[in-house]
């Protein structure tokens, strides 16, 4: 998007990057709009700020999930960087999957 002389803090710019990979339009847009989870970013944010080490430092994680560490990385990246991080996030298993001891992961 820095290439495109696009802003990544525009809404207009962050719901066509979100309906690039398949997510909704308005959906997006809507909570984007929103203070739906606001508290909760700006806290968890200051929480993981120490992660940066560069400029761009993109940081992720899943706010829903207590159980994922948050992780970064720090400069330009194609896009499919983005694709990976997000499909990786998107298919977690489920946060219980391994407390069981009927079932290991190898």
């Amino acid at each position: 998007f820095n290439i495109q002389s696009k802003h990544l803090n525009s809404i207009e710019h962050l719901v066509e990057a979100a309906v690039q990979v398949g997510l909704d339009r308005n959906d997006v847009q809507s909570y984007l709009q929103s203070d739906q989870d606001k508290d909760e970013i700006l806290d968890h944010a200051e929480e993981i700020k120490y992660l940066a080490e560069g400029i761009p430092t993109f940081i992720f994680t899943r706010l829903d999930r207590e159980d994922v560490t948050p992780f970064a990385f720090s400069g330009a990246q194609p896009p499919e960087a983005f694709h990976r991080v997000f499909e990786r996030l998107a298919n977690l298993p489920p946060p219980d999957a391994t407390k069981d001891s009927s079932c290991t992961v190898a």
